[in-house]
């Protein structure tokens, strides 16, 4: 999973948590990455190593979201 983070096809995941799905997505520089959730007013940054680590730790089914 680390080794998306870097590929220049990833463009980002959709994440369905209990009952919700959020998404965490590269932005238009492609240097960041962005966390959007319907709950919050705003998308927020977030490290994606910091991402993954809650991924494999958590209860969430993640989908990749890249180019052909």
């Amino acid at each position: 999973m680390y080794s998306l983070l870097e590929n220049d096809n990833v463009l980002g995941f959709i994440i369905h948590q209990p009952r919700h799905y959020t998404a965490l997505r590269k932005t238009v520089d492609k240097k960041h990455w962005q966390y959007s959730n319907s709950y919050n007013k705003e998308a927020i940054s977030m490290d994606p190593h910091e991402f993954c680590k809650q991924a494999l730790d958590g209860d969430w089914n993640i989908y990749l979201v890249r180019k052909k």
